[in-house]
Formats: structure tokens, sequence, C-alpha cells
């Protein structure tokens, strides 16, 4: 076996990861995950492909059911940590990643993961991540990109987290913090851009929901220039990174995107469900949303799409907006 195992008496490394329709990079991730983790805690929101068939062949996940069937940070990060700490009690090095967060295989020495193991209770943990593009032979030119994605449970700290783009663990401005230098996240969402597409479509419908951000700032934000990073510099990623062992048989530029995503069947489900002139303002129509929805027989006789004069005022509404939000920041560089 390649596992490693923990000294009795050491605290153990937990990674907690919620998953839905990860089929196509879940094996990649149990695979590296399995080299450092003493624990997998996977929580499954409903999968309709192969993600928890997949799971269960790996002896160190524990597959769990979230019960909250509805998109929200808050809930199944409460539920990840309640859970670890029912399983394992307080005291343990808690890491939260997403299915397409694979460590590097360069970061995979023992020696790293063991230092983690020795940091006192309450200690916030930062690791790198670093974003990689299709075929994962360039990565976007973002040195020293860390993250809050490990805590030393101390067992009663409160998680408090946001519907969306929340902390995942427990934290507080003035915690410890370790940033774990040696140790680099590798994120694959980038490989996938039809997928993040549809994530960016996704995002603007479930902000609107809660309530989050105004409309304009979530044209800004997920506008995709900025969503996508189209204007953002590129490096090569260093090839140690994706170097892994033969044994594990890990190929990040093997991973191949699945042809449907769950992000654009929740987004059909809001607009059937709210109405389509919640989201008019919002940038997801460049989609046929009543062909998509002709291929899942969702009744669309009270869908309106926004009028062109609408998007075309907003077109340049866009160009406007981003003029000034431009200027602002270089004022103040």
């Amino acid at each position: 076996s390649f596992y490693p195992k923990a000294n009795m008496g050491m605290k153990k490394i937990i990674v907690l990861i919620p998953v839905k329709d990860e089929a196509w990079v879940i094996d990649t991730f149990l695979r590296v995950t399995s080299q450092f983790a003493d624990n997998i805690l996977v929580a499954d929101q409903q999968s309709a492909d192969d993600t928890v068939s997949i799971v269960s062949n790996y002896p160190k996940a524990i597959l769990l059911t979230n019960p909250d069937g509805k998109y929200n940070n808050a809930t199944r990060q409460q539920f990840l940590l309640n859970e670890a700490r029912r399983l394992f009690g307080g005291g343990q090095v808690l890491l939260a990643l997403d299915a397409d967060e694979v460590v590097a295989a360069h970061s995979l020495k023992q020696d790293y993961w063991q230092q983690l193991r020795q940091l006192q209770s309450g200690t916030v943990i930062y690791l790198q991540k670093a974003d990689l593009l299709p075929k994962a032979e360039q990565m976007l030119d973002t040195p020293g990109n860390y993250f809050p994605l490990g805590w030393v449970d101390d067992g009663i700290t409160p998680h408090a987290g946001k519907p969306m783009h929340s902390v995942r663990l427990p934290y507080h401005a003035d915690m410890s913090v370790y940033k774990a230098a040696d140790i680099m996240v590798l994120h694959l969402q980038r490989m996938r851009p039809a997928t993040q597409e549809a994530k960016r479509r996704f995002y603007q419908v479930k902000e609107c929901d809660f309530g989050m951000n105004k409309w304009y700032w979530r044209r800004k934000r997920y506008s995709k220039a900025d969503f996508h990073a189209l204007k953002q510099p590129a490096r090569p990623v260093p090839q140690e990174w994706l170097a892994y062992a033969e044994a594990l048989q890990v190929n990040i530029a093997g991973l191949k995107e699945a042809p449907n995503t769950w992000f654009d069947e929740e987004v059909l489900n809001c607009l059937v469900q709210n109405g389509s002139r919640r989201y008019w303002l919002d940038d997801i129509w460049g989609k046929d949303w009543k062909a998509y929805a002709a291929q899942w027989q969702q009744d669309m006789a009270a869908f309106k799409a926004p009028p062109n004069l609408l998007k075309w005022s907003l077109r340049i509404f866009d160009k406007a907006f981003a003029l000034a939000y431009n200027a602002k920041q270089r004022f103040k560089d």
C-alpha cells in the first residue's frame, strides 16, 4: 500500500470534501489525497453520476449524505465540521478542499504533512493554490496565492459560514496562522471551460437569490473577462508538480470535461420556479434556455427572455462601468 500511517497519539489529518457529480475528477482526487490524509469525509449532495460508486473504492473515504439538498456553503461546511468532530473528536487537522483541488506531486513528501500534525489547536492553515488552464500546460501567474483551507480543530469554536464564497472552516482574524509554503494545491476548475462558463451563470443566479450583491456588481464580478481571467498573464506549470509516482496512475492533463453540468440544471430550475424576469439583469442570456429546457422536458410556457433593447443597454452599461472601475483603481494606486 502507498498509504502513509500516522503514529498513535498524533493528530489525524482529516480532509473534508463536498461533492456533486464529480466523477470526472474524484478518482484522481482520492488517489492523491489518500497519500497524506488519514481519513477523507465525503459529503455527497445527490450526485447523479458515478461519484458515489467511485468513492466506495477508497478505504480512507467515509461517504456521508448531506441532508440539505439545497446549495448552501454554510450548511454543508457546518455538516462536515460536525461529522468530523463526531467521528474523531477535537484536536485533529482539518483540511477543507473541493474535488477539483488536488495536491501537487512535489507536495506529497511526508515531512510536509508531519509539520501540520505538530501545530497547536486553534491554528489556521493557509495553503497555496495554482489555477491550471486547459491541458495543464499553463497556469495563471498568481504567486503567493494563499487561502485558509485548514484548521487545527479545538473542538469547540463555531463556524460562521456564508451561503456562498464562504471561508470553509472556523476563522477569526486574531487566530494563529501557519503558511504551509511547501504544499501546493492544483485548482483544476479552469481546465473545464464549458463548465466554468456554466458556473459563471450559476453564481449570478444564486447571488441574486441570496441577495448577496447588487446586480451591477454581479455583472462586473462575473463578466467573462474577469471570471475567466482572460486578461491575466500565464506561465508554464512546473513539471515536478505533475510528476506523480507511476504507481498512482494520476494524469492531470488527461482529465476530461463531463458533457453535462448540474450548474445549468440548477439555473434552469430557478428560471422555472422563480420566473425569468427575476434574472433579467444578470449576464446569463447567452444560452438558449428554451432549447435547454426541451432536453429536460421542463415547462417553459411562462418563460420570457429579456428584450433585446435591455440586453444592448446592459452591454453598454458594462463597458462604462468597467471603465469607471478601472479608472478608480488606477487613481487608488
